[in-house]
């Protein structure tokens, strides 16, 4: 029987990710109640309600966020803030970025072909960046903030399909209609004669400006490797009501079609401030996960199924596996530490990952498999178990050519050898340079024949094409006239787990010329019994024991009538 492991995780205070490793899950069993199935939850972030507390101050350090209590999770590799008070609305956001970059593009002069302003290249930036959002379900608000001047104190403002709000934009991009030449020199002033301009000049792509009106709503600060190493900090505000007409009003007493858009750029040109979001829908409150599994009984011998179940009222979770032998194969191929996602139902939380049997997901001795489960807005849970992977299973012997069979009345004594053909195939199988996976190019395929009473010979049997599961091998015929040319064969086959499969034992008989072979041989696993050679010494013992019975017989009446 099966042993249940069911583990209730309820959301922290501190919203700190912790890991929860239970060892070896076979001898330290932790018995559970039944889990009952239902549909995962399909909540998208939670926006936290933080009126009546001491408030947020956009400063680039979160820890006023903490002590309001605010939640947060990963969200499209952002992790993210959400809260609002009676007057506005709060956004902050962090994210891994190991270099911090804010070159925007620039223009260079390459040459005088075009005679009315000169050739013309654009170079790109390499700007960090971010986009947050809202949506009511019909407008769109993102706000975008870049590592460069461009957003200094102001996120530039626009809609999903990238239009500017109105009034003053945060920047200025030097940039003529057409997209093709720049409109200012570096001094902001109006370029007169482009064409009289000489070969190399450079001119910035880009100069800060003072946002008014709809594009001056959105407070931001930013903060890099200070209040977490290698991290970028952004804090956003805006009020809940502008007053702008391209700006929406944000309700959050009613979360129904409300929304919420994040995404971040490393080295981005962002030339149209345009990078990928991805939305979410909002949401509050969190209802505590589950998680369960059913333990693997030791030793594995076959392709098997981890399976379980679990619970969680947010999407977007983190689900994953590992093998720890898998570092010395998908760890190799991909060059990191690989983890795989398991099967899921949607609709029930049942879990399921299949394990092959072969040495790439399933390499043979001691391993551990690693499961993790990371809910939203919920501690990390870990759990392993330590398993077993073994070779026991003997090769299947699919087929062999049966030549007394083939020939019933014997092979013909001018024949030099004859060709003994298996098909054998493992259940493991094994990983070989340009084939693949193959459960039949590993196995050490042994012929073994003897003639009458002699000794038995040994002939290592070739696989056919490599891959396949074909073998084959010669006997060498030798016939003697005085002789009963009995042949007797039969195979062995190993696998590289010295794992053992023999084959029946076959006959067949070398001395009549004349006979011609089967036209369809058929391979057979059954022992076949040398009809021939019994028979006739079945036969003469019969016919011996008449003679002599009918000569005892003979005498006993002589006697009989001479004692008359």
């Amino acid at each position: 029987m099966k042993r249940r492991v069911t583990i209730a995780l309820i959301i922290t205070t501190a919203m700190l990710i912790q890991f929860c490793i239970f060892e070896n899950v076979i001898t330290d069993t932790v018995e559970g109640l039944d889990y009952i199935p239902k549909s995962l939850g399909d909540k998208g972030i939670w926006i936290f309600d933080i009126t009546g507390g001491g408030g947020i101050t956009l400063d680039g350090d979160l820890s006023d966020w903490q002590t309001e209590g605010v939640p947060h999770d990963i969200f499209n590799g952002v992790d993210v803030y959400l809260a609002f008070d009676t007057a506005n609305v709060y956004v902050a956001a962090q994210w891994l970025d190991m270099t911090e970059d804010d070159k925007v593009s620039h223009w260079n002069k390459t040459g005088n072909v075009n005679t009315t302003h000169g050739d013309w290249e654009q170079f790109g930036g390499e700007d960090d960046v971010l986009t947050v959002g809202f949506s009511d379900g019909s407008d769109t608000d993102l706000w975008v903030w870049t590592n460069s001047f461009r957003t200094d104190s102001e996120a530039y403002e626009m809609d999903l399909s990238g239009y500017a709000d109105m009034h003053t934009l945060p920047f200025i991009r030097n940039i003529d209609g057409s997209g093709t030449i720049p409109i200012f020199d570096n001094t902001t002033m109006p370029i007169v004669n482009h064409l009289a301009l000489p070969v190399g000049t450079i001119y910035a792509g880009w100069f800060d400006d003072t946002p008014t009106g709809s594009q001056a709503d959105v407070d931001v600060v930013s903060d890099y490797n200070n209040t977490e190493e290698f991290y970028y900090t952004i804090e956003f505000s805006r009020p809940l009501n502008t007053g702008y007409t391209d700006d929406i009003v944000l309700d959050f007493s009613v979360l129904t079609d409300l929304s919420f858009f994040v995404g971040a750029a490393n080295n981005d040109d962002a030339q149209d401030m345009i990078i990928s979001v991805e939305e979410f829908s909002l949401a509050s409150g969190n209802d505590p996960s589950e998680f369960f599994w059913e333990s693997i009984m030791n030793p594995v011998t076959e392709a098997f199924v981890i399976q379980g179940a679990f619970y969680d009222d947010y999407a977007n979770y983190d689900f994953q596996i590992r093998l720890s032998g898998w570092e010395n194969s998908y760890d190799v191929d991909y060059g990191y530490e690989f983890w795989d996602i398991p099967d899921v139902n949607e609709f029930t939380g049942n879990w399921s990952y299949l394990l092959l049997f072969n040495d790439k997901d399933m390499p043979l001795g001691d391993h551990n498999i690693t499961i993790r489960f990371a809910p939203k807005y919920e501690s990390q849970l870990i759990v392993y178990q330590n398993v077993t992977f073994e070779d026991i299973q003997a090769p299947g012997i699919i087929g062999v050519v049966d030549i007394g069979e083939r020939y019933p009345h014997g092979v013909p004594v001018d024949t030099d050898y004859i060709s003994i053909t298996i098909g054998a195939v493992d259940d493991y199988g094994y990983y070989i340079s340009g084939i693949g996976f193959s459960r039949t190019t590993n196995l050490i395929v042994q012929l073994y024949y003897y003639k009458d009473d002699d000794i038995a010979r040994m002939v290592p049997m070739q696989q056919y094409s490599l891959g396949g599961s074909t073998f084959d091998a010669n006997i060498t015929l030798e016939y003697d006239q005085f002789a009963e040319n009995n042949y007797t064969y039969f195979i062995q086959v190993w696998d590289p787990s010295n794992n053992k499969e023999q084959s029946d034992y076959y006959w067949f008989i070398v001395g009549d010329s004349s006979s011609e072979p089967s036209p369809t041989p058929t391979p057979t696993n059954t022992t076949e019994i040398p009809t021939v050679t019994i028979g006739y010494q079945f036969i003469s013992v019969i016919s011996l024991g008449l003679v002599i019975f009918s000569m005892l017989a003979f005498i006993g009446f002589k006697r009989i009538r001479k004692n008359k």
